[in-house]
């Protein structure tokens, strides 16, 4: 059944099957990739989305924690490791 759906979802773009069901009264709403979350513009004006830079000198778009402490969210403080950065330490301490 999973199999007949994932086909017969392929056939038509997203935005039609959520206006089909939508229509049929079915609670539905797109499910969205990554690049589609982070460029939301309500979620960046709400502060879940924060402009971060990498060891690169260049920027991207991670999510905010998701709680506020005194009706701030907490500031990135480190930029996300490169590819495989902390790989050797990992697996000096848990094994592999």
């Amino acid at each position: 059944m999973v199999e007949w759906l994932s086909d017969h979802f392929a056939t038509a773009p997203r935005a039609h099957w959520t206006e089909v069901l939508a229509h049929a009264g079915v609670p539905c709403g797109p499910v969205r990739e990554l690049h589609e979350v982070v460029a939301d513009p309500a979620l960046g004006a709400r502060g879940m989305i924060r402009d971060a830079a990498l060891a690169d000198g260049t920027s991207t778009r991670l999510f905010a924690q998701p709680w506020r402490v005194d009706g701030e969210r907490p500031p990135l403080r480190l930029a996300p490791p490169r590819l495989g950065e902390h790989t050797a330490a990992f697996l000096a301490r848990f094994g592999g």
